[in-house]
């Protein structure tokens, strides 16, 4: 049971990445299958080292350490979640151990340098360009100083695979299969990711579309209203204004979008109590609702019914709150209330 819980542990680490994150899924994916592959051929080394060549000691302890190194960062990965740490831990265990092996198996003759083209793709693909350059820089010295102690120095066996030519051979053609397999599952790594990322652009796309195709409906019937319509942002600045606005109001779009429609359209005889409440209510964050007189950018007053609606701010997009003002020139109604109250003031003086 401890051992399905390992297992389990990766797989809610893999699915713990936000879904939208996918260089972040694509990266994961990578490394779990670079840990299974560089296991399969670390135990290969391993095997050989002990059971085929009788090498033993110090190389074959070595790269047996080393791949268990490599297991333990993939299952320690869900626990620290420090995946930087881990993809960082791969990469040199892979470079640690095929050093190790080149040691052993004919210095720059070796096979294992064949693995390199991998692990240099492996340093660009989990680590980003510029400790990928590094990767690249570690097995150019690498390469260069195998050269050198192959030919200048006696320090290069080939105790790891043995020096006939039937050992010599099956080791590179060994090698062949397994550099192979691991290019492989990194060239079926970047073409799904390549469709990963198109499959999701293209949905995004789509849904862009449609998105487009329902605001362009709303703005045409926002633009169109009779009602004058405002979107303003948490300070009370004007973002956008309709067609209906400029018609009431007089301003034009560029008039009072970034500015503060209240200010501009407020005079001595506008409510302060009514200001203020509306003030408090996009402080608090809650709808509200009444009757104001403003002014026309003629000076002229005219009494609007304001409803103001606060929407909430989009965490994932960290946008922030806005507020829309929807208002309706009520000032032929407030005309025949003020005239029905002089009518009814004038009856009750005639009384």
């Amino acid at each position: 049971m401890r051992n399905l819980n390992i297992f389990r542990n990766n797989e809610k680490y893999q699915e713990s990445i936000p879904s939208d994150d996918l260089i972040a899924r694509q990266r994961y994916r990578l490394f779990q299958t670079t840990t299974i592959t560089a296991s399969i051929v670390i135990f290969y080394a391993f095997f050989q080292a002990w059971y085929v060549v009788d090498v033993g000691n110090f190389a074959g302890i070595l790269i047996g350490i080393l791949g268990l190194v490599l297991v333990a960062n993939y299952f320690g990965l869900p626990l620290h979640k420090r995946h930087r740490l881990a993809y960082y831990v791969i990469v040199l265990g892979a470079f640690a151990t095929l050093h190790i092996i080149s040691y052993y198996s004919g210095g720059i003759r070796a096979s294992a340098i064949m693995y390199m083209a991998g692990l240099m793709l492996l340093g660009y693909m989990l680590l980003g360009n510029t400790a990928g350059k590094i990767v690249f820089a570690l097995i150019a010295a690498n390469i260069v100083f195998f050269w050198y102690a192959t030919e200048k120095t006696d320090l290069i066996s080939y105790a790891l695979i043995g020096n006939t030519d039937e050992l010599i051979n099956i080791d590179y053609l060994t090698t062949f299969f397994l550099a192979m397999l691991i290019l492989s599952a990194q060239m079926n790594y970047l073409e799904s990711g390549k469709n990963v990322v198109i499959e999701r652009i293209t949905v995004q796309r789509n849904e862009l579309r449609e998105a487009n195709k329902e605001l362009h409906k709303l703005s045409i019937v926002a633009s169109k209203a009779d009602n004058a319509i405002i979107i303003t942002n948490s300070e009370g600045i004007a973002e956008w204004v309709n067609d209906g606005f400029v018609r009431l109001t007089g301003y034009a779009f560029d008039d009072i979008v970034g500015n503060n429609p209240h200010q501009l359209l407020t005079g001595r005889k506008s409510n302060s109590d009514t200001l203020a409440a509306l003030k408090l209510a996009i402080v608090n964050h809650e709808a509200f609702s009444c009757e104001l007189l403003k002014y026309k950018k003629s000076g002229d007053p005219f009494w609007t019914q304001i409803t103001m609606t606060p929407i909430a701010a989009d965490t994932n997009l960290e946008s922030e709150a806005k507020y829309i003002y929807i208002e309706s020139d009520i000032t032929p109604r407030k005309l025949a209330e003020e005239k029905m109250n002089r009518y009814m003031k004038n009856l009750e003086n005639n009384f």
